[in-house]
């Protein structure tokens, strides 16, 4: 016991010791944080930190010491104690060391700070600098602004202006598109059969030559011409109509005899020719409203001349399908035509035209 005790009065030696060491490092600590108080006296708040880091190492010198008296009475009271006493011993040995690291970092960071406070000041020069010279820009702008203000508010004024014009341009650029887009349409569905021009009888190229613009009046131009085919309808229209799309449409009935005359005079061929004011002379073609399976060509095909339309479509219905045809022209009704948009027709006197009647005779 007497050995032990021997020992333990030892360690409280060495454990003396070490607290007296640490005494002196924290009086080498606080005579550095004084002087580096003193050469860093006007960035005291940028280095607050070293001050409360010096402060953290105070407060756990002492937090040391309490636990050194605390371990001083625990020695006493558990003299058997002694491995977990030099286990303490070790911990307090490495916390020392890192102490003495942490010193040294805090050094380190004292240098690096001292070092960035002379780049910001630099920059703090570089930046008062440039903002003497932001000022004189922003007294010439002013200036400037004050002038500008003048010419903005005739700007606006202008620009309200250009503004109503530019809704005015839109309104019409509107209503041109519709119009081009109604144009379009009705030039690319009469496309195709305004093509088959050159296939024409002798005759008909004649009259619209540019020899029987002088010798010829009153011509307004084929059927073809004059009808205004929706897409889709083509095929139709071509089947039902057929040679008729070459007939020439006339205004009166002299002009007609006139084109005649003139073709056998120039022995140019042979034409048909079709009076608009015969056309007028003309009862109304009886029509039936339109139905769930048929609807009347003359109300899907326009044009300039709606009598001329009525003559050629007023009896020709237009369907889906031929049976659809066929039952209906066995059915009541006051003899129509029938065409499908494939161009199929079935006639009011029953004859069948188009590829199903190719077929139909084949077999």
């Amino acid at each position: 016991m007497g050995a032990q005790i021997r020992e333990l009065t030892e360690e409280d030696l060495r454990l003396a010791e070490e607290i007296r060491s640490l005494s002196e490092r924290r009086t080498e600590l606080t005579l550095k944080r004084e002087e580096a108080i003193r050469a860093l006296g006007e960035a005291r708040e940028r280095f607050t930190g070293l001050d409360h880091q010096v402060r953290t190492l105070d407060a756990d010198l002492e937090a040391r010491r309490i636990e050194l008296g605390a371990r001083r009475a625990a020695v006493e009271a558990l003299r058997l104690e002694q491995i977990r006493a030099a286990g303490d011993r070790a911990e307090l040995t490495r916390y020392a060391g890192e102490l003495r690291e942490r010193g040294a970092q805090l050094e380190r960071r004292r240098e690096r700070l001292a070092s960035e406070t002379t780049a910001a000041r630099t920059e703090a020069d570089t930046l008062a600098a440039a903002r003497r010279r932001l000022e004189s820009s922003f007294e010439q702008t002013g200036v400037q602004l004050s002038l500008l203000s003048g010419e903005r508010e005739q700007v606006e004024q202008e620009l309200g202006r250009q503004e109503i014009l530019r809704a005015q341009a839109q309104e019409s650029l509107a209503t041109m598109r519709v119009t081009i887009a109604a144009k379009e349409s009705a030039r690319e569905a009469l496309g195709r059969l305004e093509r088959e021009r050159e296939g024409y009888g002798a005759g008909v190229r004649s009259l619209f030559s540019s020899q029987a613009g002088t010798a010829v009046s009153g011509v307004v131009g084929t059927v073809a011409d004059l009808l205004e085919v929706p897409p889709g309808l083509e095929p139709a229209v071509e089947a039902v109509l057929g040679d008729r799309l070459q007939w020439v449409i006339v205004e009166r009935f002299e002009h007609a005899r006139g084109a005649l005359a003139y073709l056998e005079r120039e022995s140019a061929g042979a034409a048909t020719l079709v009076s608009l004011e015969t056309l007028a002379a003309e009862a109304p073609a009886e029509t039936a409203n339109d139905e769930s399976e048929i609807t009347w060509a003359d109300r899907l095909v326009g044009g300039p001349r709606p009598e001329l339309v009525r003559h050629l479509l007023g009896r020709v219905g237009v369907v889906a399908h031929l049976d659809v045809a066929e039952r209906l022209w066995r059915g009541p009704g006051f003899g129509a035509t029938y065409v499908t948009r494939a161009g199929e027709v079935l006639a009011s006197s029953g004859a069948l035209t188009g590829a199903e009647a190719e077929r139909a005779t084949g077999q």
